[in-house]
């Protein structure tokens, strides 16, 4: 997260800082960006990015988080509306996820956080949520937690296939609704 003086802000300056963000993320993976890139677009001390930032990983964790929120917050959704009823609530879910991956602004986010995050970089976004106490809990009415993880680490898996072999919305959810119709009656 974002250190207070961020928060202190001006809102309009705040709105700037993370735009920014967004479109330097968008363009270059994280490995790619850098401090320097951001505070020129901004006209700013590299000093300030420091008051506003404990590190580049920071910054782009905190853009992520904030931008990823909404296909969690479908799936904590879904999960209230078809509670156990597993089958339901992936078909649907596959279907609303598609808007997600593929809004124009949000696409290269995913792009870079599916394809560039190794080792390194995923301890560090585990770090990142253990700190600022963000949780990726379900709904207490899901019986079965395990079994979401199983399956979101599948979808997981197709999503990142998505940006390594470029799929187009149709191929995406065609694959997709393969998948669930395997995990929901067997691989024969």
């Amino acid at each position: 997260m974002p250190k207070e003086t961020y928060y202190h802000l001006e809102e309009e300056k705040r709105k700037k800082i993370y735009n920014v963000l967004v479109e330097e993320f968008k363009e270059k993976s994280i490995n790619e960006a850098t401090v320097t890139d951001i505070v020129t677009k901004l006209n700013i001390p590299r000093g300030s990015f420091y008051q506003y930032f404990d590190s580049i990983y920071e910054s782009y964790f905190y853009v992520l988080s904030k931008e990823i929120r909404d296909l969690h917050c479908l799936l904590s959704e879904l999960i209230n509306k078809y509670s156990n009823d597993f089958q339901n609530l992936f078909v649907h879910f596959g279907k609303e996820i598609i808007s997600e991956l593929f809004d124009e602004r949000k696409y290269y986010l995913y792009k870079n956080r599916y394809l560039y995050f190794d080792a390194s970089i995923e301890e560090k976004w585990k770090d990142y949520f253990q700190k600022n106490n963000i949780l990726e809990e379900y709904p207490s009415s899901l019986s079965d937690k395990e079994k979401i993880r199983f399956i979101g680490s599948i979808i997981h898996s197709l999503i990142k296939r998505l940006f390594q072999e470029n799929w187009s919305e149709e191929e995406f959810l065609n694959k997709y609704e393969m998948y669930i119709e395997w995990i929901m009656k067997g691989v024969n």
